[in-house]
């Protein structure tokens, strides 16, 4: 367990048996090496970064996908989700 004083340190990293409790990857390793006072930026920035990579819909496919999302199919759904995630930040 961390105590107080670790967890002020600018240089506190993850434990590595949490990192692998939650699965860390590679990527993960590298946010691991960030200082504590850093990483709620950097994973702001890697969350605008990630979510920035799925194109804007046009409005004839948003009508496209929300007729397939009405229709039951799942794959439309999150394709929607993930289009608009940028829209809601």
């Amino acid at each position: 367990m961390v105590n107080r004083a670790e967890a002020e340190d600018d240089d506190a990293v993850i434990p590595e048996e949490a990192m692998e409790a939650l699965g860390g990857g590679p990527d993960d390793e590298a946010l691991m090496s960030i200082p504590a006072d850093n990483q709620d930026w950097d994973a702001t920035r890697c969350y605008l970064r990630e979510i920035g990579h799925s194109p804007l819909l046009t409005a004839a496919e948003e009508i496209a996908l929300g007729q397939r999302v009405q229709a039951g199919e799942a794959a439309a759904r999150t394709t929607m989700i993930e289009s608009n995630l940028r829209l809601v930040v």
